[in-house]
């Protein structure tokens, strides 16, 4: 049987890894966003 602190130390290391991993979409996501605003910034200047 698992001790309550086992548990809570799983439970931490399974948030850190979902926070870190939630971190690296929203880093992604945040370039492809700044990407596209770039190219909307252009054309608009183009027309």
């Amino acid at each position: 049987m698992v001790s309550w602190l086992e548990e809570i130390e799983r439970r931490e290391a399974a948030a850190r890894a979902e926070i870190g991993e939630l971190r690296s979409l929203i880093e992604e996501l945040a370039g492809r966003l700044a990407e596209r605003e770039a190219v909307l910034s252009r054309l608009e200047i183009t027309r």
